[in-house]
């Protein structure tokens, strides 16, 4: 399917810290990741054709936490297009903390299902990005969790489900 960004569209970026990627520290509110170099390649190749480029992204943000600022963060600016990047955070050091509690595909995708609904009823063109893990060798700590190939793997099972949804 084809997405035709039109002068004076809306595009928001909304997801976890992959997303944010330090949008409040940025001077266009669009962070150092890709929604920056998208909207960079988008200016260089269309100069004549002006877009409204957002970041809503919120780093450790979990569907839910998506759903729970959708309405203001998303809704209310009736993006013409909205990219998603989200999932990250659904597994992982949030799923396997002993306080933490883990989270079903079938909440993850039910939660998915309610945050597409009202853009797909507003015609609101979408790009979904699969969340991902990154495959790292060797030992690695993030905060207090030590990510050996055991982990990666259990972590591994806990996000394929949630990329099929």
């Amino acid at each position: 399917m084809t997405i035709t960004i039109r002068p004076g569209s809306t595009v928001m970026f909304a997801g976890d810290s992959i997303t944010d990627c330090q949008r409040l520290e940025s001077e266009e509110g669009l962070g150092f990741g890709y929604p920056l170099r998208v909207a960079g390649e988008w200016g260089l190749r269309h100069p004549d054709r002006a877009v409204t480029w957002l970041n809503s992204g919120i780093a450790g943000d979990k569907v839910m936490d998506l759903e729970a600022r959708w309405q203001t963060d998303v809704l209310d600016t009736r993006p013409d297009v909205v990219s998603i990047l989200v999932g990250g955070n659904d597994v992982g050091w949030h799923s396997y903390d002993p306080d933490g509690y883990v989270i079903p595909a079938e909440d993850f995708a039910a939660g998915y299902d309610r945050l597409l609904a009202p853009l797909a009823e507003a015609g609101t063109g979408l790009i979904l990005i699969e969340p991902f893990l990154l495959p790292i060798r060797g030992l690695v700590e993030v905060g207090d969790v030590h990510l050996d190939e055991e982990v990666r793997k259990e972590w591994r099972a806990d996000l394929d489900p949630k990329i099929q949804v």
